[in-house]
């Protein structure tokens, strides 16, 4: 039978015109036979195909169980980190609040310990030694109108601040004294706010309290430029003396802001109706 189907299929390839004419009278049992022997034929070729498919669909079955697992595992390691983070970010917010009031209580303690200080600003450099304690002791209180009680405050210690300047330098550093009483340094500073202007060898000198708080310091450096009197209060505010009168200002920006403005206009015009 199995010849039989490879001459018919090569009588039809030799002679297609013939074969497409040539009729053969039905036969059940022949074409029962024939349709056998094609399923013998063709069985395991297809068994070979579906074999290979169902190997396929297993494979691919295994990828996506496996894709499904990790995803589901990739989820609930994403939901943990979710939770911990949460928990993390609670706990870095707590320890920057109490990482504030611990500043903020440091920063109270290192003022209280420089309650009784004061700085001096403009002395120059070639004055040291001896010559600047009879300054602090003698020529300052005479410079005050204190020198009745000049004999009452006593200073503790004294010092400049920072290393030596360079010699093309001309600004002199700051120095820094301690009072041994509180009340002497307000009396001084109370003197200093009713003097007008002191001078010391035909320089400038202005006095200060003596602070931690860093917020200011350039503020106050623009307003030592232009000559403008100011004073530093506690707990961080900014007082400046104009014509028209005293301003005070508890945020270093406001400040700076107010500076900036003051530089485009002369002192005392259109400073006086800012606002």
């Amino acid at each position: 039978l199995t010849l039989r189907w490879k001459n018919i299929w090569a009588r039809q390839l030799q002679y297609p015109e013939q074969t497409e004419t040539t009729t053969e009278p039905f036969n059940p049992q022949l074409q029962m036979a024939q349709a056998q022997e094609l399923a013998q034929l063709l069985g395991p070729l297809l068994d070979q195909k579906l074999a290979s498919i169902k190997e396929s669909m297993v494979e691919i079955l295994q990828q996506v169980t496996n894709q499904t697992q990790r995803m589901t595992e990739a989820e609930q390691r994403i939901s943990t980190l979710e939770d911990e983070l949460d928990k993390a970010q609670k706990s870095i917010d707590l320890q920057q609040h109490k990482i504030i009031i611990m500043a903020d209580k440091i920063d109270d303690l290192e003022n209280r310990s420089r309650r009784n200080n004061l700085r001096l600003v403009g002395i120059p450099e070639s004055v040291k030694g001896t010559e600047l304690e009879q300054l602090l002791k003698i020529e300052l209180p005479k410079m005050l109108n204190m020198e009745e009680a000049r004999s009452h405050y006593l200073i503790e210690r004294y010092h400049r601040i920072g290393p030596p300047p360079l010699k093309d330098s001309n600004r002199p550093r700051q120095i820094i004294f301690k009072l041994l009483n509180y009340a002497d340094k307000m009396n001084i500073l109370a003197a200093y706010r009713k003097t007008k202007d002191l001078h010391y060898q035909d320089h400038h000198i202005m006095l200060f309290q003596d602070f931690s708080c860093k917020e200011f310091s350039k503020v106050c450096q623009a307003l030592i430029n232009r000559n403008i009197n100011f004073s530093l209060m506690y707990p961080a505010k900014l007082k400046i003396f104009l014509p028209s009168g005293t301003r005070i200002f508890n945020d270093p920006l406001e400040a700076s802001t107010f500076r900036e403005y003051s530089d485009l206009y002369p002192l005392g015009k259109k400073e006086d109706t800012y606002t």
